[in-house]
């Protein structure tokens, strides 16, 4: 992918990010960076969450879950 990768905004496990958000930063060959921000609030409400990343078109989900 030659252009940056977009950032899909967090949601909970088992509803699909939206909208769009930032393009990612490229830190490398390949290699492309974002910070994502999981609040307190956004912690306490849920642990699994679910991250998109756009790229070429294609929505990517990653799964991840918050460790008190």
């Amino acid at each position: 992918v030659k252009t940056a990768p977009r950032y899909v905004y967090a949601a909970p496990q088992g509803v699909t990010p939206h909208p769009v958000g930032p393009k990612m930063t490229s830190i490398g060959q390949w290699l492309w960076a974002i910070r994502a921000t999981i609040t307190a609030k956004m912690d306490r409400k849920y642990e699994n969450w679910t991250l998109g990343v756009l790229s070429a078109g294609v929505l990517h989900l990653i799964q991840i879950t918050l460790q008190r």
